[in-house]
């Protein structure tokens, strides 16, 4: 990327508006996500862990005579911290206070918290982040390390940076108003078989994420069965007909959902059957443990 940001901040420091003019290289071909990561993966993260009430973003997409671009583990918010946290850095430093201090200054506070690029924060405690940060590396001692280095001929620096980690995305307001019709829902399907095994039939396929353990670890916690009687099923299109697959980190969040819900499915039918059987009411049955 090539970017250039303006910043605006009041006379107490609080900032007031960020403004984010991006040119995005896309290398010489179009790949599968080469234009939303620059895009809605980079410009909605643009508010980072701070208070900002008015954000205008504009991003141009380029072809040049590079390598085709695509994403690769949380493509568009490394980008969006790097531009957010340089600013920061680069404001405290012009107006002569520590960039820990600048940053707590614009901390978000209330929540829920809507941005101005459509995410919205649930919670959180970005304070608290930066206390056990700067504890770990020992802020409070490093001008002592940077004296100590010094006399030694070396020189120490020491740098901050506070994010936001986008993932887990699922059908929502966000999803809907940045154009993906699809919903990026997830699918699962829980049979029970009459030999006391249970199969998941899941659209979220594995490619090394450990899948097959933890679903089943799921299952297993739930209904009480060993590991291994549980057979998680993907990528078998015959058996598995819809599905939006592994990536930004929603396998756990959304696909393992879905199999919840489906567990609660069987549940409640497990529970029909046994009040069935017990001569009992519906209501009175618990299942515990699997039990």
């Amino acid at each position: 990327h090539v970017t250039e940001v303006e910043m605006a901040l009041d006379a107490d420091q609080k900032i007031l508006g960020l403004k984010v003019d991006t040119i995005a290289n896309l290398g010489a071909y179009m790949s599968l996500f080469s234009s939303a990561t620059p895009t809605y993966l980079y410009a909605t993260l643009l508010s980072g862990q701070y208070d900002i009430p008015a954000i205008h973003a504009n991003v141009r997409a380029v072809y040049t005579n590079t390598v085709a671009v695509d994403a690769y583990r949380g493509a568009g918010r490394p980008e969006a911290t790097y531009v957010i946290e340089r600013t920061m850095e680069t404001a405290a430093r012009e107006l002569g206070i520590s960039p820990a201090e600048l940053r707590r200054k614009n901390f978000i506070r209330s929540f829920p918290h809507q941005t101005p690029v459509i995410m919205a924060y649930d919670a959180g405690d970005f304070d608290a982040t930066l206390d056990a940060g700067m504890q770990a590396a020992d802020v409070a001692g490093f001008e002592t390390r940077r004296a100590e280095a010094k006399q030694r001929g070396k020189l120490r620096g020491l740098g901050m940076s506070c994010y936001i980690e986008a993932c887990g995305i699922a059908p929502s307001k966000a999803v809907g108003s940045l154009g993906a019709g699809v919903g990026l829902w997830e699918s699962a399907e829980v049979r029970v078989n009459p030999v006391g095994t249970i199969e998941i039939l899941t659209g979220s396929h594995s490619h090394g994420q450990g899948h097959e353990t933890t679903f089943a670890q799921l299952v297993s916690e739930r209904f009480g069965l060993p590991v291994e009687n549980v057979q998680v099923v993907h990528g078998d299109t015959d058996k598995v007909q819809f599905g939006m697959g592994t990536y930004g980190s929603r396998s756990g969040a959304v696909g393992m959902s879905a199999i919840h819900k489906a567990l609660d499915k069987v549940e409640a039918k497990a529970k029909k059957i046994a009040a069935h059987v017990l001569e009992a009411d519906e209501g009175d049955i618990v299942i515990e443990n699997g039990e």
